[in-house]
C-alpha cells in the first residue's frame, strides 16, 4: 500500500510540473509523435517504391520493324526460323493490328487513336536476348 501511494504522489506531482510549463508538453508530445511516425512513413515510402519498380520489365528487349509492304505470314515464318538462334531467346512477331491495341490499352486514349484514318504502326520484331547484357 506505501508503494501505490508514493507512485500517486509522483504522478500527482509529474502532472503538475505539465501543466505549469504547457510549452514544453506539447512540444514533447510533438517530438515523441514525430519519431514514432518516421518509421511508419518509411515503411510506406520503401512500399511505394516497391510498387514502381515493379512496374518496370526488368528483362532485356530490342525491337525491330519491317517495312509496311511485308504481309504478315513472311514474317511469321522468319520468326519461327530465327528463334533458334544462339543470341536470342524468344523472337516474337507483333502485327499492326495487335501493336495497336495494345497501344490503345497502355496510353488510355482510344478516343484519340480510334480517330486515325489507318494504322500508322509497322509489323515489328521483339527480340529477348539469352544473356543479360
Amino acid at each position: 500500500m506505501k508503494t501505490l501511494i508514493e507512485h500517486l504522489r509522483v504522478l500527482n506531482h509529474t502532472l503538475r510540473r505539465l501543466l505549469l510549463t504547457p510549452n514544453a508538453t506539447l512540444l514533447n508530445i510533438l517530438i515523441i509523435g514525430i519519431a514514432l511516425s518516421l518509421p511508419v512513413g518509411g515503411y510506406v515510402l520503401l512500399k511505394s517504391v516497391q510498387t514502381l519498380g515493379s512496374k518496370i520489365a526488368g528483362t532485356r528487349r530490342s525491337a525491330c520493324s519491317s517495312p509496311r509492304e511485308r504481309v504478315a505470314p513472311t514474317s511469321n515464318a522468319s520468326a519461327k526460323s530465327s528463334s533458334n538462334t544462339r543470341e536470342s531467346r524468344v523472337l516474337n512477331l507483333f502485327s499492326r493490328e495487335v501493336a495497336l491495341k495494345k497501344l490503345q490499352q497502355s496510353t488510355g486514349m482510344s478516343d484519340v487513336i480510334g480517330g486515325l484514318s489507318q494504322n500508322p504502326l509497322p509489323d515489328a520484331f521483339v527480340v529477348y536476348p539469352k544473356t543479360a547484357m
